[in-house]
């Protein structure tokens, strides 16, 4: 059902992108480079990180470490854009993201260390310009691509999919832009800034 969702969004995403009227900001060939932030979605990191096997019942269950909270840096990123026409761009993005948490003994309760890992990705995104001026211009994106997880006990590596239903970028040479998007990636909003070349 979600991947209908999200095939039925990106087709609608191409049809009002081939008939939005736009007026001449762009030229064939143009590239930028943005550098943004977001928060990364911490059920990520608990997805990957608590792989270990529990007894249900027993003193190993009752006493065995825990921790509490997962803590990130964040989701920092780097997107390079071609411009093929007034409606499409590709970029290329990369990302990556630290995690840790603090671990406690089941028995005394003392902190006993942190374990720490990070999350690297690398995702081309296909994006789709809705409305577009030499001041702003409103799309959507839509990536597939790879994440790979380091830390905790182990590491793991998945297909990340990202979508991005809508974004603003605002300037000209320099430019900021702000993303509202769901996915392996980041949940929620992306914002940064980017120069055009």
């Amino acid at each position: 059902m979600k991947i209908k969702t999200i095939i039925a969004a990106f087709a609608l995403m191409l049809s009002c992108s081939l008939s939005a009227q736009t007026q001449q900001w762009f030229s064939k060939g143009d590239v930028s480079v943005r550098a943004g932030w977001s928060i990364s979605p911490v059920a990520m990191a608990g997805d990957f990180a608590d792989d270990r096997e529990q007894l249900p019942f027993g003193l190993n269950y009752i006493y065995r470490d825990y921790h509490k909270d997962i803590k990130s840096t964040g989701n920092f990123n780097l997107a390079v854009d071609y411009t093929f026409n007034e409606w499409i761009t590709v970029s290329l993005y990369a990302s990556y993201a630290g995690f840790s948490r603090d671990m406690y003994s089941g028995v005394s309760g003392e902190r006993r260390c942190t374990e720490k890992g990070f999350a690297i990705c690398a995702v081309p995104h296909l994006r789709f310009t809705y409305y577009g001026t030499e001041l702003l211009r409103a799309y959507g994106t839509l990536g597939v691509g790879y994440i790979y997880y380091n830390g905790f006990p182990g590491s793991n590596a998945a297909v990340a999919i990202q979508f991005n239903p809508a974004g603003i970028e605002f300037g000209r040479k320099f430019f900021g832009y702000a993303e509202l998007g769901f996915g392996t990636i980041y949940m929620g909003i992306n914002a940064g800034i980017g120069y055009r070349f």
